[in-house]
């Protein structure tokens, strides 16, 4: 066991109940779990643990099928049960508008995730700011309602279809949608505050609904059914910043912009 400074590792320990947490000495105390790369399946168990100064909990790489067992943790801020999309891309200096293809293994199959087929569980968690949820099962988009406070959201590497049930994330700045089924840049209304956008491998045929997005800064698009972009709908920002290097990377991609 390592614990210092508040945060309790208990990374790839063959745990298979959450209550094995209690046999370590400051689990009380501690503000951040690291569960990744265990056997757990069920955490409804997290209700009986008193861990009120718990802040960050991370859970990749288990078997959990269902988020649960949190109402009693309205102090925390961060809770991951994916690893972050944003360690598969090297944004480089381009990174306005990327359209550069995956080049790496299969991503859906180095068990990075859970097995998690429905977003729920979390009504409590009105302090949340992140919220990881990559490599499961989910197909839609739902349960955000009262994570008002959320800054990061990473749905990568499931099955969604539709961009939806973000009303209530105007504070969001990061959304990470790579790898679904995505058709349409859509339910984006409200996320006045968005800086990066990544819709990298998914169904989409066109660029638009982001006009409106003024802190946009990275936007992530490749590997998609795009053939015409139309600077009609790209934020100013975008334009303004497209260069001699992006333009050409168009031109090898067989994609017109317009």
């Amino acid at each position: 066991m390592d614990f210092r400074d508040g945060f309790l590792n208990l990374r790839e320990k063959g745990i298979s109940d959450i209550h094995q947490i209690t046999e370590y000495k400051h689990y009380k105390e501690v503000k951040h779990i690291d569960l990744s790369y265990n056997a757990l399946r069920d955490i409804s168990g997290l209700a009986d643990l008193e861990l009120e100064y718990l802040e960050g909990l991370t859970l990749e790489g288990n078997m959990i099928t269902k988020v649960e067992g949190l109402y009693n943790f309205s102090n925390l801020k961060s809770l991951d049960f994916g690893i972050s999309a944003e360690i598969f891309w090297d944004v480089g200096e381009h990174n306005l508008l990327n359209l550069h293809p995956y080049h790496g293994p299969p991503l859906r199959t180095i068990g990075a995730g859970n097995q998690i087929k429905e977003i729920g569980g979390l009504d409590e968690l009105v302090n949340l700011t992140r919220l990881t949820l990559s490599f499961n099962e989910i197909t839609e988009i739902k349960g955000l309602e009262n994570l008002e406070k959320l800054r990061y959201l990473d749905l990568s590497f499931n099955y969604i279809t539709e961009i939806k049930g973000l009303e209530n994330q105007k504070e969001l700045t990061g959304l990470y949608l790579m790898f679904n089924e995505i058709r349409e840049i859509k339910g984006l209304e409200n996320l006045k505050n968005l800086r990066s956008l990544d819709l990298n491998q998914n169904k989409i045929s066109e660029v638009k609904g982001i006009r409106h997005l003024k802190e946009l800064q990275m936007l992530f698009i490749g590997m998609n059914k795009i053939k015409v972009i139309q600077k009609s709908e790209l934020p100013p920002q975008v334009l303004r910043l497209l260069d001699a290097y992006f333009l050409e990377h168009l031109e090898n991609e067989n994609i017109k912009l317009i």
